[in-house]
């Protein structure tokens, strides 16, 4: 099983992995089409070319309360702070790294804290989107409220609980941001 597999079982649980394993990460169905154009609709154009993955991704991890559309539009609010959709990536698109190199691909996954980052698979937008979202639902699944989970995936864990989780996040802004830029998006 490969190392990307691992932490996909580890963090997503049997289903993402089988999932995983038996699509390679390719997986398209009608719901799929449909939650990608819709998210197409909605999303700037540096986003919305990723709806594809996006979808795949979302599909794989929303969680109740939400619709695919909401957690899509929130995946696509962290990515949008994350990379501009890859804009902000050097080279731009998903293969880029961040301004300091340590963040890999349109989730920016730190190569300091996560193995995945540390091979290959990160220049691939469909990998690194279901990565990142596997990874987002953990600490969502764990948080207090979205806000925190979202901080927790800039800042890490120790804020998942905090009733101030901005204030170790990038800017001191990041969960306000994200939640911003989702409000942003079309309906």
């Amino acid at each position: 099983m490969s190392t990307f597999a691992k932490v996909l079982f580890v963090l997503g649980g049997v289903g993402v992995l089988l999932w995983w394993l038996t699509k390679g990460g390719k997986a398209v169905s009608p719901v799929s089409i449909d939650l990608s154009e819709k998210l197409q609709n909605v999303l700037p154009p540096r986003l919305a070319r990723w709806s594809p993955q996006l979808a795949n991704a979302t599909l794989q991890t929303v969680p109740t309360p939400y619709d695919e559309l909401e957690w899509g539009k929130i995946l696509a609010g962290i990515m949008d702070r994350e990379s501009l959709g890859g804009d902000a990536l050097i080279p731009k698109g998903p293969a880029g790294v961040g301004a300091d190199g340590h963040g890999k691909g349109l989730m920016q996954i730190d190569d300091r804290y996560h193995e995945f980052a540390r091979t290959g698979q990160w220049k691939d937008a469909e990998a690194n989107i279901m990565y990142g979202a596997v990874f987002f639902r953990d600490l969502y699944d764990r948080a207090s409220s979205l806000a925190n989970a979202i901080a927790a995936y800039n800042a890490g864990p120790k804020v998942l609980a905090s009733n101030e989780p901005d204030v170790y996040t990038t800017g001191g802004d990041y969960s306000s941001d994200v939640l911003n830029r989702i409000a942003s998006f079309g309906a």
